[in-house]
């Protein structure tokens, strides 16, 4: 492949931006350190589906790292040195 590294880390990125995603969703929102005695405070549970983020992002990653790690394996033809003659000038 052409661009298989600059591929792959794209895709981890959009794999990180939908970890990142996953993360703002489940965490609860940042409460005060004291709040006030008269109000209820209860910790929100998270929905069923707010894990739904994490297969795409796990899908990402897995891609990414095939693509970067199958274009270390198989230099492209731009990366290899021609053939040369016995006077050094190339076939």
């Amino acid at each position: 492949m052409q661009f298989g590294k600059l591929h792959g880390y794209a895709i981890i990125a959009l794999g990180l931006i939908f970890f990142v995603f996953f993360l703002a969703t489940t965490l609860p929102n940042l409460q005060p350190s004291t709040p006030a005695p008269s109000t209820a405070q209860s910790t929100p549970t998270p929905h069923k589906n707010s894990y739904i983020p994490l297969i795409p992002a796990a899908i990402c990653f897995l891609l990414g790292g095939y693509f970067v790690i199958a274009d270390r394996r198989h230099p492209s033809a731009n990366e290899s040195q021609p053939k040369t003659t016995k006077s050094g000038l190339p076939m």
